[in-house]
């Protein structure tokens, strides 16, 4: 998935505009899933490499590819987890999950030390910053 909708530039400032879906999709993971978020961790995913993205496709049964546009990725990957108290993979299934990733690693890479304990997805303020990067 793309990592943002759309690049304006400026002259020298350059601007970054994100979906609303990633930012619903995003407050609805942390506000209704913390089981989902912790297991992300114990998995030790990122977004930058896809794995969070691969680990959500495993447990809310989506298939959001890297070169989905990233308004369609998150519209599906919300609502799926819309639809997930309905889901037969919850609490403890995720968490096995989690825990098989975080041994065998076969979704992807592990985090590296200095990323864990941090927040899967980038607040606001750090969405500015890499904003003014580009």
């Amino acid at each position: 998935m793309t990592n943002f909708s759309k690049l304006y530039r400026f002259g020298k400032y350059v601007a970054i505009e994100y979906p609303d879906v990633y930012f619903h999709f995003v407050s609805k993971l942390y506000r209704e899933h913390p089981d989902l978020i912790q297991a992300m961790q114990l998995a030790q995913v990122r977004m930058t490499d896809g794995s969070a993205i691969d680990f959500l496709n495993i447990v809310l049964g989506t298939s959001v590819k890297r070169e989905t546009p990233m308004e369609l990725g998150y519209a599906e990957l919300l609502d799926a987890i819309n639809k997930r108290s309905k889901s037969v993979i919850t609490g403890d299934k995720v968490m096995e999950i989690a825990a098989r990733q975080a041994a065998d690693l076969y979704l992807g890479f592990k985090r590296n030390e200095e990323e864990i304990g941090k927040p899967l997805f980038p607040s606001l303020d750090e969405l500015d910053e890499q904003s003014r990067k580009h």
